[in-house]
């Protein structure tokens, strides 16, 4: 068992907005564009931004234990933190730099508990377009690096104390709000989280090979990138709901050969309208948990511990 000593994250101290229910992790889709600056959208404000030390990782230097760039906004009548393109920055490794730890670490200690997460993907479906808007209901897992926990907090490891299942990881109260705010956005078809479409997850900085497409495409995916993992997994271990947002770029390679696209023309024709999407979600989630998705994270019996000391 731990002591409280041991417990070096928690002490950690965190210089950032309270009592924030909203969390929002932009990703490609949003890449190129001064947000919320350039996107128009009334009742949204800038409240403070800049980086906040965390805690991670731990042997690091100060400097490299920095936050990536962080926004507090007003947006509507709610409060929310944003951070761009996954807290991933140049020249660092994600993993190895821990953007996904520092995010929940100050994510849990703001107070969030709704994220809405956004991206661009691949296309494995040939049912689905270049431009359609997709909201996953589910995800294949095929990244190498494993990314369990926020280490130096009780949540560090919790097999022994907390049983986290992984049905029903994608909240579908965020998912389909996210679908009811694209109304009237310059996207394709928008596929919901009701299709039941999966996206499969790989670990890049590299795109997929054509033999490793097939493969996906085998094993019933629908969409392809690399964003998604391990913010769902994090997610839950911290008892947050999130739900993801794609447009789809590209048929990923080897793929409908045919086929004419423009990668970079896309995003500059749908990036303001990604950026819409996320705020007008984040306006009119409800805050209410009635979606059940605490049901598969609980609490596992004491007995479990006897005999590990």
């Amino acid at each position: 068992m731990m002591t409280s000593k041991e417990l070096w994250a928690e002490g950690f101290p965190y210089d950032g907005p309270q009592d924030v229910p909203l969390g929002l992790i932009q990703g490609s889709g949003t890449w190129g564009l001064k947000f919320p600056y350039e996107v128009d959208e009334p009742e949204v404000e800038v409240l403070w931004e800049g980086e906040i030390e965390t805690p991670y990782p731990r042997d690091a230097e100060p400097n490299f234990r920095l936050s990536p760039k962080l926004q507090y906004l007003r947006v509507g009548d709610r409060k929310a933190i944003t951070v761009a393109s996954h807290g991933w920055q140049p020249n660092r490794d994600p993993v190895e730099y821990m953007a996904s730890q520092k995010i929940f670490w100050i994510f849990r200690n703001a107070g969030v508990k709704w994220i809405v997460g956004g991206g661009t993907c691949g296309i494995l479906n040939n049912a689905i377009l270049t431009g359609d808007l997709i909201v996953p209901n589910d995800f294949i897992d095929y990244t190498k690096r494993r990314i369990v926990s926020l280490p130096g907090t009780a949540l560090e490891f919790p097999m022994f104390t907390l049983l986290q299942r992984a049905k029903q990881a994608i909240c579908p109260s965020i998912a389909r709000t996210i679908k009811r705010a694209a109304k009237g956005l310059s996207f394709g078809r928008v596929h919901g989280y009701d299709r039941e479409l999966i996206h499969a997850v790989t670990e890049g900085p590299r795109f997929e090979t054509r033999a490793e497409v097939r493969r996906l495409r085998l094993q019933l995916n629908d969409t392809v990138g690399q964003s998604m993992v391990p913010e769902v997994d994090l997610a839950r271990l911290c008892g947050m709901h999130i739900a993801f947002v794609y447009y789809g770029v590209n048929p990923a390679e080897g793929l409908l050969l045919s086929q004419q696209w423009n990668l970079d023309e896309l995003h500059e024709t749908l990036k303001l309208d990604m950026a819409r999407l996320h705020l007008r979600a984040l306006k009119t989630l409800t805050l209410e948990e009635k979606c059940g998705c605490m049901r598969y994270r609980t609490e596992c019996p004491t007995e479990y511990r006897k005999g590990l000391s």
